[in-house]
């Protein structure tokens, strides 16, 4: 016979269980149907953006299928072609990141974003919704622009914060846990950034007591087309709901409200050195010639791969492993004859991956 306190906590544990259960079964039957319409990446043309011709010249230049990669390894000069290949952009601006912060280059970023769509391109803003807390009010701003649409990653259906939303977090723990950790800025599909930085000050060297030193890749080329595929796999996922279809946490700011704050954020900003870079690096051009300052390495073997949208599902039987990324690494390990650099900020190779590496 079960000792009283036992049974209960038994109970306790079912009820959990259950619960836990019909939360996952909810969220999923719900994510169905408010899936997004699905769209793609724009066609790149000959001539017909800025970043079209810049890229012409410069692809010719090379063997074909050659993509072009420079290291963007400085803090600043990763923030300046941010912003500057937003400026530069006429067609399409994809951007997809774990972290997006509400602070100084956060908010110059969003601000960038959005003067893109004013000024008619076509912006897809996709996050990790674990790293949103109040960030809804600016991004449902954004969302209203006819030609900018946000999108999170595995989100929570309340917005607000407090009980409601710790609840359905603890209650879906074993799905919510799941997260996207990619970072990509592509613009017009010409010209993209992915590497290890998300956005916010400490990415960037902006932050008082935060010291971090990352890397991305600024790419030309065929692997260009490869990050908008990887971005347009999770665009259109399961896993991925728009921010419109969630429950709103507050009234959204009108469009008046947030241009208002968007200037106050530029008007702060204009002493910063992340604004003065701006001011003095123009030319996108200028920067890709040799001695520029982005040095481009040039190969055919450059590839962006990445770990498909449906690693995260909650359950093992929807987890394509086939594609994940783990196993083109191994194929690469295998591969190498003479060296292989790794970098990552997380290296857990556990016994497995031990003994791979050492092999």
């Amino acid at each position: 016979m079960l000792k009283p306190a036992l049974r209960w906590s038994l109970i306790v544990l079912a009820a959990v269980a259950l619960l836990s259960v019909l939360a996952l079964w909810s969220w999923g039957h719900f994510a169905a149907r408010a899936q997004g319409e699905p769209s793609s990446a724009l066609p790149v043309a000959d001539a017909a953006t800025a970043l079209d011709r810049l890229a012409r010249p410069l692809l010719a230049a090379q063997p074909a299928g050659a993509s072009g990669a420079a290291v963007l390894s400085e803090a600043v000069p990763a923030f300046v072609v941010r912003a500057r290949t937003a400026r530069a952009a006429e067609r399409s601006l994809d951007a997809m990141y774990y972290i997006w912060h509400d602070d100084l280059t956060g908010r110059l970023l969003q601000h960038e974003l959005m003067a893109a769509a004013e000024r008619g391109v076509r912006v897809r803003l996709l996050l990790d919704d674990l790293n949103t807390g109040g960030l809804d009010q600016a991004l449902r701003a954004m969302d209203a622009h006819p030609n900018l649409e946000v999108r999170l990653f595995n989100p929570a259906r309340n917005r607000a914060g407090g009980l409601r939303r710790a609840l359905e977090m603890g209650l879906r723990f074993a799905g919510f846990n799941r997260r996207m950790h990619n970072k990509a800025w592509i613009a017009d599909n010409r010209l993209a950034i992915v590497g290890g930085r998300n956005v916010g000050d400490e990415y960037f060297d902006a932050a008082a007591d935060t010291n971090f030193h990352d890397t991305d890749l600024l790419l030309l080329g065929p692997a260009v087309a490869q990050a908008s595929a990887v971005f347009d796999a999770f665009w259109n996922s399961a896993a991925v709901v728009p921010l419109g279809a969630l429950r709103e946490g507050g009234e959204p700011w009108t469009p008046e409200q947030f241009g208002a704050r968007r200037a106050q954020w530029w008007a702060d900003a204009q002493a910063t050195p992340w604004v003065r870079a701006l001011a003095g690096r123009d030319d996108l051009h200028a920067m890709l010639q040799p001695g520029g300052g982005l040095d481009l390495h040039w190969s055919p073997s450059i590839r962006v791969l990445s770990d498909p949208p449906e690693k995260a599902a909650p359950l093992a039987q929807r987890q394509e492993r086939a594609g994940w990324l783990l196993f083109d690494v191994m194929a690469l390990l295998f591969s190498a004859e003479r060296e292989s650099w790794l970098i990552s900020p997380y290296f857990v190779p556990g016994a497995t991956g031990t003994l791979l590496l050492a092999g």
